[in-house]
């Protein structure tokens, strides 16, 4: 068997789930098409459905478990290398605000645009958006230790939502308040 070509046809399907990943993060679900994702990830049509032959649920299945993949690895990351756990989620934090300005404020979290558009029509998206969602807590339950670990739930809806929040009003300012309310929360609970 050709390992070369077997290498080739998965640095095919790892350009789409990438520019899949992308485009699902600025505009959603529902404003991402097919033409889109071949395009941007330089792929022919015959590339994307053989490698989903599903096709778009897939494809966006497959790209926000990547995203929620890199969400994953950064949180354990910081809590890996960071003693304090408010230290951690202000790391977090000032990444995503990193990646929010960068990006003119068009991608927030790689999961929310997803999970609010499409979850309640495609049971097969909401499923992975809410097992992300879990693993997220869960790694920040790991984190905050056991007297955060009860808090883990309330620190994920405070970013997501301060996320949102950013996003719509082109302003880091609502992360910095969650940034600053997480601190005494985190405080109060050790």
């Amino acid at each position: 068997m050709n390992t070369n070509g077997m290498a080739k046809g998965e640095a095919t399907k790892q350009r789409i789930i990438a520019a899949a990943a992308d485009l699902i993060h600025r505009q959603g679900f529902n404003a991402t098409g097919l033409n889109q994702i071949i395009k941007n990830s330089g792929t022919p049509k015959g590339s994307l459905y053989f490698h989903f032959p599903e096709g778009k649920e897939e494809i966006i299945e497959a790209a926000l478990q990547a995203s929620g993949n890199q969400m994953s690895q950064l949180l354990t990351q910081v809590f890996d290398q960071s003693p304090d756990p408010r230290q951690a989620i202000n790391h977090c934090i000032a990444y995503l605000k990193q990646e929010l300005v960068a990006t003119e404020f068009r991608k927030g979290c790689p999961v929310a645009t997803v999970a609010l558009e499409a979850s309640g029509e495609i049971s097969r998206i909401q499923k992975v958006c809410a097992d992300i969602y879990k693993n997220w807590t869960s790694i920040l339950e790991r984190g905050l230790g056991e007297s955060g670990a009860r808090q883990a739930g309330i620190v994920l809806m405070l970013i997501e939502g301060a996320l949102v929040l950013s996003k719509a009003n082109r302003s880091t300012e609502p992360l910095d308040i969650c940034a600053a309310h997480l601190s005494v929360l985190l405080t109060e609970a050790q």
